[in-house]
């Protein structure tokens, strides 16, 4: 395994393809085509590396579900794995907002990691204050799988 810099479009369900909108509104109109190529959401689907999950040191993570840093919040602030609807909703733009202090530190894909028949992807998240001061201490590890 060797390193190398990449440069990569926002995936689907990060917070930086859903930030303006504009983007998800395109992305969510050429899914919508009945009949047709659906030739944007195709091609974005692409050059973002959805298709090619891969192993990945820092930058933004790409998500086998929800952004994981969503999930850092939930597990951090709320002190549980998932929330109802309902509080999601209620909280929805808190958690955004929250969601974007945490960074990607590692993302590892299982199957490539394991074995073959493994499944899913493992999230380290990190606070951006944390990792300026480099305490590891409350690192939090999503997994995320289809």
């Amino acid at each position: 395994m060797t390193l190398q810099a990449m440069l990569q479009l926002p995936a689907f369900a990060t917070l930086e393809f859903q930030a303006s909108g504009q983007l998800e509104g395109i992305y969510s109109a050429d899914q919508a085509v009945i009949g047709g190529e659906q030739v944007f959401s195709l091609a974005y689907g692409d050059l973002s590396a959805e298709q090619d999950r891969h192993h990945q040191l820092l930058g933004l993570p790409v998500p086998v579900q929800d952004d994981p840093r969503y999930d850092a919040v939930v597990a951090s602030e709320y002190s549980v794995q998932h929330l109802s609807a309902e509080q999601w909703a209620n909280d929805k733009d808190a958690l955004s907002r929250s969601a974007e202090d945490w960074e990607l530190l590692l993302q590892i894909e299982l199957a490539d990691w394991m074995q073959q028949s493994a499944e899913g992807t493992v999230y380290f998240l990190i606070r951006q204050d944390d990792l300026r001061d480099r305490d590891f201490d409350r690192v939090i590890a999503v997994y995320q799988q289809t």
